[in-house]
């Protein structure tokens, strides 16, 4: 699982889900928590988990049953440090 901690601006943000929508301008942001299931189909979108395990387990669910009718399995788990990109921003 890669990390991402730097999005596209200098701006210190709040939580996970607005520096998820600042790292990834196109794209639906749905949940909070540090950790984004990143889903690149067709229909771009993230969903954010709060829990390790549980993001495994939608990854799976994704993964086995797909999620629309238009899946290319182009799923991917990220976490979300934007407490380090604040503070590098900051120095």
């Amino acid at each position: 699982m890669r990390t991402i901690a730097s999005c596209r601006c200098t701006r210190r943000h709040r939580s996970s889900h607005y520096f998820a929508r600042c790292a990834w301008p196109s794209t639906s942001v749905s949940g909070r928590g540090p950790i984004a299931i990143l889903i690149t189909c067709p229909d771009a979108r993230i969903v954010l988990v709060e829990r390790l395990r549980w993001a495994h387990t939608l990854l799976a669910e994704l993964n086995v049953f797909g999620c629309g009718p238009a899946c290319e399995g182009a799923h991917e788990l990220v976490a979300i440090d934007h407490d380090t990109a604040t503070k590098e921003q900051q120095q």
